[in-house]
């Protein structure tokens, strides 16, 4: 189902940032969102997945029980393994796929416990290992780079089979050569799936691909320093 947004109107105390805007977002697209900073992304994709509600207008089309992110923090438990973050969320979501698919719940009840968490892991130390992170993947977070922490979180989000997937700057503080697997890595998890990704990289909108959706705040009322979006010019 396509996201659609209509007529959405969120202020904070004296600070509007949006004043009835509108947004479209394809089913099983990548879209990419841009603009100036202040113009309301982050805004945005924390009221596409309900964790801000809106003074007004709609949101439809998110399933809130097939959903993932990856936000501006890396969020995770840091004295847990990078494969224990990962499992956290698989097993609430339904067990991973190795291709990191997910594998429906009825599927997976009638095997042991010990064959699923041994797959589990086993599909779960595949992701990693795509992103570099196989052999700290039985290290506490807690002793990892801010990279690396930056790369299990990127990993947590793609690999619980989610069909709607947010992301907010995932690849910021990457060199470039993690930066790019990591792009590569997300490409080919999010083929047919909803990828909503903010960042302000130009050349990240390129490697990605998919549909650019450019966020602009005009001034509001007589105060040109009051600035307010009311949607986005797809390019």
């Amino acid at each position: 189902m396509d996201i659609k947004v209509r007529g959405l109107c969120k202020s904070y105390g004296d600070l509007t940032v949006f004043d009835h805007g509108d947004f479209d977002f394809a089913c099983g697209q990548t879209h990419i969102l841009m603009g100036e900073s202040g113009c309301g992304k982050t805004t945005l994709l924390r009221l596409l997945m309900g964790l801000e509600k809106p003074d007004g207008g709609t949101v439809e089309g998110v399933d809130p029980g097939s959903m993932a992110a990856v936000f501006q923090e890396d969020c995770l438990c840091l004295n847990l393994t990078p494969v224990t973050n990962v499992a956290l969320v698989c097993t609430m979501q339904g067990s991973v796929g190795a291709g990191g698919g997910k594998t429906p719940p009825g599927m997976a009840l009638p095997l042991p416990h010990r064959v699923r968490k041994r797959d589990m892991r086993r599909n779960i130390m595949d992701h990693l290992e795509r992103v570099g992170l196989g052999e700290a993947a039985f290290r506490p977070t807690r002793e990892l780079s801010g990279g690396m922490r930056r790369r299990v979180a990127i990993v947590r989000a793609m690999a619980c089979g989610a069909d709607t997937i947010f992301m907010d700057e995932p690849f910021k503080g990457l060199d470039e050569k993690n930066r790019d697997e990591c792009i590569a890595y997300v490409r080919d998890l999010s083929a047919g799936k909803t990828l909503i990704v903010v960042t302000h990289s130009p050349e990240e909108c390129e490697l990605l691909g998919g549909q650019l959706h450019h966020m602009e705040a005009s001034p509001h009322g007589q105060d040109d320093r009051k600035q307010v979006t009311q949607g986005a010019r797809i390019i």
